[in-house]
């Protein structure tokens, strides 16, 4: 980072660090801007590899902002290319796609921002895949695009027109001289006939489910290709998820294997087909929502966005390849509502899905087999519970596994080949109530003042005092949060007026008070009382015997001179056969 001339910096984008420091010295000039123009994203990339899949630019920008200011509003507005399909002849580049997964949650956890996106159109005149060895760290595809960012002179007129006005549209695409918004339209599928189907499911004919099968909806395909078509199936699974069986009294082959390696899946697949017979359609499934997958964006790791590259991106990318060359009727992606309303978390879960839609868009663009990616709403076994707080509203929406395959069908059997979105309430009314492209005034979004203390509210749960510091210490920091007199151990934190926005706030300042890893899903999903939090804060914190231990210890290096403490650390570092690391005044030290 550094300062290249009057209000001009440098910096590097992929060092998180740089973000803060440009920020604090806006700060402290006093010139914190309430616009940002986002335009790397219209460098052409050469090649996608996991190094730049795991740098989220935009995650290090969002933060940098809010932890300078968190009442000041900012608008920001990412300039893109090579996003969407709008007129079929895009040059088109799925990785890039990630960030638009990350736009829709910016505003959702963070009001005062406002996130939109301008794709423009990247000149291209061919593109094509390659990758490296399967033994290489950074395997990966990686596409090369003959391509280069626009330069129509009309171009800065548009952006600066996009800028200089408040919009609640969070998608633009300019194509020539057109300016394109992305809706959705409402597709009527009636329950199809055997005969409407006969074009893409056969009797009796093999299939292939590949991914993740049992945390995705691979074995409820399985179990209804088997029931309904009398199918032959190949079982693919991943060697990192859970492995599958064969629905009772099915013909078929199951096997674990390493997604990411087009080489294994190939062979997978050829060995399959000379005992099953030629594949007529594949249905790739893929995991959802879990505590490796989803983190707020102020908490969000490295791991999170690999995670969500290893199991959906990566696995997707080597099945296309070990697919070449044959004559399917369909291939069929999971992917998730969250590409479409995002969610409180779901940046990297998001961006993973968006990036499933934009490759099957492309792959639609290159050859003759029909490419499905359906945007599914939460799905909850039929004999599953009911969720509590903020799950309980999740599960309104949650479709059974009936209701899926349901919609497998009609998809397959009248649906258009690329992106459906399955939501069982109305999508435009959701969108409307998550997405947000502009910012809110801080007074929009909390209209109470600060200063006022509300008293509890009458519950169902009777008042039940914390019964340790532990409890004590959550209780205390949902009161101010909640801007509460009182909190009892077994109150909902949905039920006392919290929102995913305020658990955000809730596990940061957990997470400050205990030296533990607490997850947004025990807050949101698992435990939403004093009560629960406080147990899972117990199972990661030392018990009585070892902080009786830790306190006898400190006890006895207390009382130990500098120069004992010194002779302490340096027999501490000789081999544990040494009689002198045994018999040193006051035991040994580590």
């Amino acid at each position: 980072f550094d300062q290249t001339g009057y209000r001009q910096f440098a910096m590097n984008p992929r060092r998180a660090e740089d973000y803060q420091a440009l920020w604090e010295d806006l700060q402290l000039r006093e010139l914190l801007p309430t616009q940002v123009v986002h335009l790397w994203g219209l460098d052409p990339v050469a090649e996608a590899t996991i190094p730049q899949w795991r740098i989220p630019e935009l995650q290090w920008l969002v933060n940098a902002i809010t932890t300078q200011s968190t009442q000041e509003t900012c608008q920001i507005t990412l300039v893109t290319t090579g996003l969407y399909d709008v007129i079929g002849r895009e040059a088109l580049h799925p990785i890039s796609a990630a960030i638009a997964g990350l736009a829709q949650v910016v505003g959702q956890e963070y009001p005062h921002l406002g996130c939109r996106l301008v794709d423009v159109e990247a000149k291209a005149e061919e593109s094509h895949n390659l990758r490296n060895t399967p033994h290489d760290t950074d395997r990966l595809v990686k596409t090369r695009y003959i391509a280069s960012p626009p330069t129509d002179s009309r171009l800065a007129d548009r952006l600066y027109q996009e800028l200089a006005k408040a919009t609640d549209e969070l998608i633009i695409a300019y194509r020539g001289p057109h300016r394109w918004q992305q809706t959705y339209q409402a597709l009527p599928l009636p329950e199809p006939t055997e005969q409407q189907l006969a074009g893409r499911l056969q009797k009796g004919g093999t299939y292939l489910v590949v991914g993740d099968l049992e945390q995705g909806l691979g074995q409820v395909w399985a179990e209804n290709l088997a029931a309904h078509w009398q199918a032959k199936l190949v079982l693919l699974s991943d060697i990192q998820a859970t492995p599958s069986s064969l629905p009772e009294g099915t013909e078929g082959f199951v096997l674990s294997v390493d997604l990411t390696d087009a080489g294994q899946l190939r062979t997978a697949i050829e060995q399959a087909e000379v005992e099953l017979g030629a594949i007529q359609g594949v249905l790739y499934s893929t995991p959802t929502t879990n505590e490796r997958s989803a983190a707020p964006l102020a908490l969000m790791q490295a791991s999170h966005w690999d995670y969500n590259f290893r199991h959906k991106v990566q696995g997707l990318f080597s099945l296309q390849e070990a697919l070449q060359n044959r004559n399917l009727d369909f291939c069929l992606v999971q992917s998730s509502l969250s590409a479409v309303i995002g969610g409180i978390g779901l940046a990297a879960y998001a961006g993973a899905n968006s990036v499933i839609d934009a490759f099957v868009h492309q792959q639609n663009q290159r050859g003759e087999i029909p490419w499905f990616s359906v945007n599914w709403d939460a799905c909850l076994a039929e004999e599953a519970p009911r969720p509590e707080g903020a799950g309980s509203a999740i599960a309104d929406f949650a479709l059974t596994p009936a209701e899926v395959w349901s919609a497998t069908e009609r998809i397959l059997a009248a649906a258009y080949p690329g992106q459906i979105v399955v939501s069982k309430g109305d999508l435009g009314a959701r969108i409307d109530q998550w997405i947000q492209a502009t910012p809110q005034e801080p007074n929009a979004i909390a209209p109470q003042s600060t200063s006022s203390i509300h008293t509890r509210p009458q519950l169902v749960t009777p008042y039940a005092a914390p019964r340790n510091d532990v409890e004590q210490t959550i209780a205390t920091i949902w009161q101010d949060l909640l801007r509460l007199e009182q909190v009892g151990i077994h109150d909902s934190f949905f039920d006392l007026g919290g929102h995913s926005l305020l658990a955000i706030q809730a596990i940061s300042r957990l997470r400050e008070a205990f030296p533990v890893n607490i997850e947004m899903r025990s807050l949101l999903f698992e435990a939403p009382t004093v009560a629960g939090i406080a147990s899972v804060i117990a199972g990661h914190l030392p018990d009585v015997g070892e902080l009786d231990e830790m306190a006898v210890l400190l006890a006895e290096v207390q009382t130990l001179s500098p120069e004992e403490i010194q002779q302490q650390l340096a027999q501490s570092d000789e081999p544990a056969s040494s009689p002198q690391s045994t018999n040193a005044p006051g035991g040994p030290v580590s």
